[in-house]
């Protein structure tokens, strides 16, 4: 019985450690910090594994989510990433990502990023609830 009620309990020690949260030394030192231009707010950022789980459990606070990467699915970074509504600049962001987390209100944007001197776009719609998450994946991002 004594040995029985060994194993439950390092048993139990083991599924508590498990289902702990993310370790204060596991998060990236230091954690990117979030810009605020006029009333929006971005991360930037996702670089190494670390960064990226952190990028993931914060992404559902932000509506609009872009992550750029290469054909080859290897991550990549913009040289500058805009978001415009009309001809309005909302927010340019230099070396921006691999992942872009960026506070909208909803409404419909146009989402510009420069790869080596080239221009691409995207229309995004940000929903009322919820996230859109845009995969940019581009060959210049992988050069």
């Amino acid at each position: 019985m004594k040995t029985l009620a060994t194993l439950l309990l390092a048993l139990s020690g083991a599924t508590i450690a498990i289902a702990e949260p993310m370790s204060a030394d596991l998060l990236p030192s230091p954690p990117p910090e979030v810009r605020q231009d006029g009333l929006v707010s971005v991360l930037n950022g996702g670089v190494g594994e670390d960064e990226v789980r952190w990028f993931k459990a914060q992404s559902a606070q932000y509506p609009l989510q872009v992550v750029i990467s290469g054909r080859g699915g290897e991550y990549g970074v913009a040289d500058v990433l805009s978001v415009k509504r009309g001809d309005a600049e909302l927010l340019s962001v230099p070396d921006a990502g691999p992942w872009v987390l960026i506070d909208l209100p909803p409404g419909r944007y146009t989402v510009e990023a420069r790869f080596d001197g080239q221009v691409e776009k995207r229309s995004v719609q940000v929903p009322e609830r919820g996230v859109q998450r845009l995969n940019w994946n581009t060959a210049k991002a992988s050069e």
